[in-house]
């Protein structure tokens, strides 16, 4: 499916992956300020290097930049029990001889009332250097689990947010992950499953079991099963 200017892919562009490791880079730092400097701090910005890149045959100093934004869930600004969020993340990748930002992402986070992340949206600056809705993560939580994930993309000509990806996760009544299915829409817009993995535990609560499935002429075909044995102290002992 094509959307916008865009490939339907969760692969992305080349350019756009950059920038998206940057926000999770991002993301990854302020989770670290959170537990380190965060109560203490409102920005954060990171600095990539990437001194092999080379333009026109010519080796040049590109880098890639990061700048995330926390805001406080609890106390005020400089309290020790202020807990700060990943509120927003500004990304961008230097291209070009001069080493011009562009390709800039913006990264919006959102939470519900468990503070569990709850979405994540993006918005990519075009030509114009007006930034446009282009992706969207949503996240689904039963107990404090994560049940569901979806991936959506951005249709401009309907201005509506399309389905693209999902992933489904099962437990039992012990929290452990049961079953995983991944699908994701076709041309026509249905839903098609992609692949599915099941997990079984002994009495122990190992892992003593994986199969993986793939959809094949509408059924779930098993592609590969890992099985794994442990000894008295619950440490591997063989993995077939």
């Amino acid at each position: 499916m094509m959307y916008n200017m865009f490939t339907s892919t969760r692969k992305g562009l080349a350019a756009l992956a950059w920038v998206c490791l940057m926000c999770l880079s991002a993301e990854l730092l302020a989770q670290g300020a959170i537990g380190i400097a965060g109560r203490h701090s409102q920005a954060i910005r990171l600095n990539m290097l990437r001194p092999n890149a080379m333009i026109n045959g010519a080796q040049q100093p590109p880098y890639a930049y990061s700048a995330a934004y926390l805001r406080n869930a609890f106390g005020q600004p400089g309290e020790n029990s202020a807990t700060f969020l990943l509120d927003s993340a500004l990304c961008g990748i230097a291209t070009g001889e001069n080493n011009q930002f562009s390709n800039h992402l913006k990264a919006f986070y959102s939470y519900d009332g468990n503070l569990q992340l709850s979405s994540v949206e993006f918005r990519h600056e075009n030509q114009s250097g007006v930034f446009e809705n282009f992706s969207r993560k949503r996240y689904v939580y039963e107990n404090g689990r994560q049940t569901q994930y979806l991936f959506q993309l951005w249709d401009a000509t309907i201005e509506k947010w399309k389905d693209d990806y999902q992933e489904q996760t099962t437990y039992d009544g012990q929290g452990r992950w049961t079953e995983f299915v991944t699908r994701e829409q076709n041309e026509a817009g249905e839903w098609v499953f992609l692949q599915k993995k099941e997990m079984q535990y002994d009495q122990d609560g190992n892992a003593v079991e994986l199969t993986v499935y793939e959809w094949n002429n509408n059924d779930w075909q098993p592609k590969t099963r890992a099985m794994a044995t442990y000894n008295e102290n619950g440490f591997y002992t063989q993995v077939l």
